[in-house]
């Protein structure tokens, strides 16, 4: 895979999982275990879409979020994708 398809399919994410967050805030569930989980998809994306500052931020905030709603698996996940 190409590095421009690598963007195409981290924007096409990005989109992807925006929407899927905008309904789980409206639900009361994006900071659940799932909601953890499309945000960490989303951040990774952030990066991976070329806007790493962006996907930075957003990953250290879901790792303070997993952190504090005790969400091991998202939390050290989120340290991977920050470390990598």
């Amino acid at each position: 895979m190409s590095l421009l398809d690598t963007l195409k399919q981290s924007k096409s994410a990005v989109l992807i999982t925006y929407k899927l967050l905008e309904r789980l805030e409206k639900e009361e569930r994006y900071n659940s275990p799932f909601g953890l989980k499309v945000q960490l998809i989303q951040g990774s994306a952030l990066v991976y879409a070329d806007t790493v500052r962006t996907g930075l931020n957003f990953l250290l905030k879901l790792k303070e979020t997993s952190k504090a709603k005790k969400q091991w698996v998202a939390f050290a996940e989120t340290c991977r994708v920050i470390a990598a």
